[in-house]
């Protein structure tokens, strides 16, 4: 809708659907849901005009900056399993 309505739509909802889209991205159970919750927000944010991307900027860097954190922790704790499971396999001698 913000693509087919663009400029519109955003002056309009602004106020509700940045919100709205970023209590998706704390949706960790569910990956693909805050995947598309993530690309939902670029998608609206491109035809947004600035002046009101501006009002909601911290919230939107705060919560990015919790995502990207919470993701990278999870790396770190994938790479450190395998590499134990690794070692498990293939003891050094």
């Amino acid at each position: 809708m913000s693509t087919d309505f663009q400029g519109t739509f955003q002056k309009k909802f602004h106020a509700k659907v940045i919100p709205g889209l970023l209590s998706i991205l704390d949706d960790h159970d569910n990956p693909r849901t805050q995947a598309h919750g993530g690309a939902a927000l670029v998608n609206f944010s491109e035809d947004c005009p600035p002046r009101l991307l501006v009002e909601h900027l911290p919230q939107i860097i705060d919560k990015l900056e919790q995502v990207l954190s919470r993701k990278y922790q999870e790396v770190i704790e994938f790479v450190f399993i395998v590499e134990l499971e690794k070692s498990d396999r293939f003891p050094m001698r």
